[in-house]
């Protein structure tokens, strides 16, 4: 497939992935990752990741007995991320789906990272064969190809970016978001999109040990987060996993928070590390803020921040996070 097909398919959302029968075999074809034996078991994770552990149950095999009646039994929910080095986001989004999710329905997709954030987690861990920071058809393809193998184990599966908390409107669901995944009926539902803002120097620093909703108090509508959450079905993304091809209705009774600008020192820290990045050209057409320098991300937050309101106190008393 051409880099311009390819391209102009993740744009407008129309890359259609055929089914992954090799799936058993690797991550869309591509080689075993390294640490896993030939049944598939990781050494990062102590578990039986994508090659083995989400079209069965962990420890057995798919040609048994045993496998075939498992695997007629599907649960409910899983909750799905994909990650590279984010020792600061990683345990803040742990944290909160772990409230809602058992660990052995929480599936962690490591692209490679190497700062030790990834290591040792009671869930689920995959570790990509290769990095490829910030390669958006990589990304893409991996996530609807490890969503399609889930949705053969599981009802509905609940995929989010490592920056991001769909939390239901407490409102309407006092048991949050485990509630909330235990009435779903599909197919796919969209939240709304709102980016979590640091009142910055009013609020201090986040101490990402407490609750986040007691430090902050303002958040700002962003139409582009207004992204498809929790799905019955597979769906084919378009880039950034802002829009899918397949219809998603909006329940204005769900929200995806986006911590992105959660606090303003991690902001600025995390865009220079972006920078640092050798992206390839047509890496650089998409994701545009990831390529802001420091001065413009600055303008961007200061820019959002004329567009904040205060949070419902239902959100934040108790905190949902």
């Amino acid at each position: 497939m051409s880099g311009d097909y390819l391209l102009m398919a993740a744009l407008f959302g129309c890359m259609t992935l055929s089914p992954s029968a090799e799936l058993l075999d690797g991550l869309g074809g591509w080689p075993r990752p390294p640490g896993a034996n030939a049944s598939g078991l990781c050494r990062e994770c102590s578990r039986n990741c994508l090659s083995n552990c989400i079209t069965s149950t962990p420890e057995v095999n798919l040609s048994s007995p045993q496998a075939k009646t498992m695997s007629s039994t599907r649960r409910h929910a899983a909750a799905l991320t994909i990650t590279r080095n984010e020792g600061f986001f990683l345990p803040i989004w742990l944290r909160y789906y772990r409230r809602h999710f058992s660990d052995e329905d929480i599936y962690v997709i490591d692209n490679c990272s190497d700062d030790g954030s990834t290591e040792g987690l009671p869930v689920h861990v995959h570790r990509t064969p290769k990095s490829n920071y910030f390669h958006h058809y990589f990304l893409l393809r991996t996530v609807i190809e490890f969503m399609q193998a889930l949705l053969k184990r599981y009802a509905c599966v609940l995929f989010t970016e490592v920056d991001e908390l769909v939390v239901p409107n407490p409102a309407f669901f006092s048991g949050g978001l485990r509630q909330y995944v235990a009435g779903f009926r599909g197919p796919a539902v969209r939240a709304i999109g709102r980016n979590l803002w640091h009142n910055f120097p009013t609020e201090p620093t986040l101490n990402s040990s407490l609750p986040i909703m007691t430090q902050r108090t303002l958040w700002c509508p962003d139409k582009m987060y207004d992204k498809p959450v929790l799905t019955k079905k597979v769906l084919h993304y378009g880039v950034g996993f802002h829009y899918a091809r397949e219809p998603c209705p909006m329940d204005r009774r769900l929200f995806l928070v986006h911590l992105r600008m959660v606090d303003r020192d991690n902001l600025v820290v995390r865009q220079a590390m972006k920078l640092r990045q050798k992206f390839q050209k047509e890496k650089r057409l998409l994701g545009l803020q990831q390529h802001y320098s420091l001065e413009r991300i600055l303008e961007w937050y200061q820019e959002e921040g004329r567009k904040a309101s205060k949070i419902p106190s239902a959100f934040r008393n108790p905190p949902v996070f």
